[in-house]
């Protein structure tokens, strides 16, 4: 799993953890309530339907779209996966949401600054140097880790 996705499915926990009044690994933390709590994760076809991968993400992100509220928490990892990157962010935040902030986190400062996403966080500063994580697990780890402690 990639730094990303770990990062992102701490926070979905976290939030979890947060809402059943239980531990949370910090020191201190501030979380808003959430009425519901989607995510969108991996990327898989359907093949017995005729649904191509990039078919079942624009379905399974239209369903959380109409079902969310501004109270609500979307996880949405790597939207638009079975096309181009820019493809699938750029259908995202063309999809006009309310009340929606995109963040984008990457190991990768130079995807970083190509990002139209406001809000941007830079993992494993230290570790990575801004050259990303080269598709190696344990380097991402260690850039999702060393962001944790920031």
């Amino acid at each position: 799993m990639a730094e990303k996705s770990t990062f992102l499915r701490q926070n979905a926990l976290i939030a979890i953890l947060a809402h059943m009044d239980s531990f949370v690994p910090a020191d201190s933390a501030h979380i808003g309530v959430n009425d519901k709590i989607f995510s969108r994760v991996g990327a898989t076809d359907n093949i017995t339907a005729g649904y191509s991968t990039f078919m079942v993400e624009m379905i399974e992100t239209a369903t959380i779209v109409n079902q969310a509220t501004d109270r609500s928490l979307v996880i949405l990892d790597e939207i638009g996966r079975g096309t181009g990157v820019y493809d699938g962010l750029s259908i995202a935040q063309a999809s006009n949401l309310q009340g929606v902030n995109f963040v984008v986190a990457n190991t990768d400062a130079e995807a970083l600054e190509k990002s139209l996403c406001d809000k941007k966080i830079q993992l494993g500063i230290n570790l990575t140097k801004g050259l990303g994580a080269g598709a190696l697990p344990d380097v991402g780890k260690g850039a999702a880790e060393e962001s944790m402690m920031r």
